[in-house]
């Protein structure tokens, strides 16, 4: 199962959905999916917690999107 933007960006927002922080989550990926995820952690770690609430939840959406495409497929 993928998401529409890859699955490294379903990874990030899920780790820190569990708890890791934007990080945290991007270190545990090599060198260019961090720069495919550089956006997202960027948002992840933003002052505004709006921000951060948004892009978490754009994230999360993504991957109950793809879990609902599959069930139905």
């Amino acid at each position: 199962m993928a998401t529409p933007d890859g699955w490294e960006n379903a990874f990030v927002a899920m780790s820190v959905a569990l708890g890791a922080t934007p990080e945290e989550a991007s270190a545990a990926l090599d060198e260019s999916a961090r720069g495919r995820v550089a956006s997202l952690v960027q948002a992840l770690s933003h002052p505004v917690r709006e921000t951060r609430a948004k892009a978490l939840a754009s994230g999360l959406a993504r991957i109950a999107i793809a879990i609902e495409k599959a069930r139905l497929a």
